[in-house]
């Protein structure tokens, strides 16, 4: 709950958390979020794991017998009475990136908070992970297979130049899947769109 009258919290407002002595200290951080939703492959078929919206996160001002005020420090979106909350990871910031040559090709599986379309700064989910030859830092690009067209003079039936329209970096692997930080998109990506091991290295960043 919140003593804010208003629907959605922000930055600066206090909640109430169930948490209280005992169980949470005055300083203690908490990520806010909201239910994860599933992540199946691009068949539909293999779930791959859990998105979770990250809301923001609030720090324990008070403590009572069974509760707690905390105030919002951040809010990303939009928080509402009944949306939970997990201690605060820190976050690391340096992601050293690394060529994978090896790494098996995949796709774009999940766009978070429900968008349809992603670009420069985003983040999207791909259906490879370390047993696929990719670990953290591990850049990634996304081709658009060349087509067959008529070349005009000779009438001859020719192949386009496979297209690179995305580099990416991972900074989150698991087995079968792996979270990927768009750096640069020339058109926005995706669902279904084919993520390969880059073939040109990324600027140093």
């Amino acid at each position: 709950d919140s003593p804010s009258p208003r629907t959605w919290l922000v930055d600066g407002d206090s909640i109430y958390l169930g948490l209280g002595e005992g169980e949470v200290e005055v300083g203690d951080e908490f990520t806010i979020f909201r239910e994860a939703v599933g992540v199946v492959d691009i068949d539909g078929e293999r779930l791959l794991g859990y998105h979770v919206d990250a809301l923001g996160w609030a720090v324990v001002r008070e403590v009572d017998g069974e509760s707690s005020i905390a105030e919002v420090r951040i809010s990303n979106s939009e928080i509402r009475r009944g949306d939970r909350v997990i201690p605060r990871a820190a976050v690391h910031l340096d992601v050293p990136i690394k060529m994978t040559p090896d790494g098996i090709e995949g796709r774009i599986v999940f766009t978070p908070n429900y968008r349809t379309n992603m670009a420069d700064g985003d983040y999207v989910y791909i259906n490879r992970g370390l047993l696929h030859g990719f670990e953290v830092g591990s850049e990634v690009e996304v081709d658009v297979p060349g087509r067959l067209r008529k070349e005009v003079v000779s009438e001859k039936e020719v192949k386009t130049p496979d297209r690179v329209v995305a580099k990416m970096v991972l900074v989150d692997v698991k087995s079968d899947s792996a979270v990927a930080f768009v750096v640069a998109a020339k058109r926005e990506l995706e669902i279904g769109d084919r993520v390969r091991a880059t073939t040109r290295r990324l600027a140093s960043r």
